[in-house]
């Protein structure tokens, strides 16, 4: 059994070596084609100086002039000569990168099979590693019953996380349907319009304000359970998140008992429009808090996924 996982380490050893070798290989061709295009451009700008050269008359028939013009000339090819041979050699410097990472490529198509066999034969050797009455032994089992812990509290996040993304929805369903300004200074009575309003304008709003009313109860009923499941992560979830279900239902009922008979209500309206931002608010940031707990119990459970499985090759060294 020890060899069997030896043998699986090894194979995933090499693999995981040739994967850095692939990445080192890819950033270094990826530097060595941008030199590449460099050198490009000045083999084109001797080239191109040595035609320029070429073709220019020279002044008078001094051998001076003649002589300095060869001389120029020559040194002009030489440059272009010597940039034509580093170009090339730079292309080959480039192939020679690029067969390495074909042939590792190729070897790399087996990683997933050999990941596969090492993940197998790591769990077997575990299992008969915890069985053992040793110091070893009691580490991993004793690890186990962190990550047995953490993932037990990974759920109660989870579940906490999605009632309060549906209790959100709720609050943001009722939060659209206030959120414009109601212009009646007092509440509908049995369908009569105001003077001066557009009927359609005016029970367009009602309608709205209605709505609202119609999604109260099941966003206090939302906003209660989401508490209850913040209960299983926090001790006192109701102060953590420092908003009372009762008191938003008794807040919210006080409100669509009594603005139909009440002549003035449009502060009544703003008030409810402000406690559901607040709560919003509130939700929102709670949500963030409970993303950010996720993540840390996730990385506690690889921490420790880890330490077992450098215990575990610690005992083949």
């Amino acid at each position: 059994m020890q060899d069997s996982f030896k043998q699986a380490l090894e194979a995933k050893n090499s693999m995981d070596q040739a994967q850095r070798r692939l990445k080192f290989l890819n950033e270094e061709i990826y530097r060595s084609n941008q030199g590449l295009e460099m050198l490009a451009n000045t083999v084109d700008k001797e080239y191109l100086d040595v035609q320029e050269l070429e073709e220019k008359k020279v002044v008078g028939f001094l051998k001076k002039h003649k002589r300095e013009k060869e001389e120029k000339l020559e040194k002009e090819k030489q440059e272009y000569l010597d940039a034509v041979l580093r170009y090339n050699q730079a292309v080959k410097e480039i192939e020679l990168l690029e067969f390495e990472r074909n042939v590792l490529l190729d070897k790399l198509l087996k990683r997933p099979e050999i990941e596969k066999k090492y993940k197998k034969e790591l769990k077997v050797y575990e299992a008969s590693l915890k069985e053992e009455d040793s110091k070893l032994g009691e580490a991993l089992r004793k690890i186990d019953q962190q990550i047995v812990n953490i993932h037990l509290k990974k759920k109660e996040i989870l579940e906490a996380h999605t009632a309060g993304k549906k209790c959100l929805e709720t609050f943001w369903l009722i939060e659209q349907h206030l959120n414009s300004k109601f212009r009646p200074e007092y509440a509908p009575d049995h369908g009569f319009v105001p003077p001066g309003w557009n009927p359609i304008e005016y029970f367009s709003q009602i309608g709205r304000l209605e709505k609202a009313r119609s999604k109260l109860p099941e966003a206090s009923k939302r906003l209660k359970w989401f508490i209850e499941q913040l209960g299983d992560v926090y001790s006192d979830p109701e102060t953590f998140l420092g908003i009372k279900s009762h008191e938003f239902k008794r807040f919210s009922d006080y409100f669509f008992e009594s603005y139909i008979a009440d002549w003035r209500f449009r502060d009544r309206i703003n008030q409810l429009h402000q406690e559901i931002t607040r709560i919003i608010r509130i939700l929102e940031s709670t949500m963030e808090v409970l993303r950010r707990e996720l993540e840390k119990e996730e990385k506690k459970s690889e921490a420790l996924e880890e330490e077992k499985t450098t215990l575990i090759r610690m005992k083949l060294e």
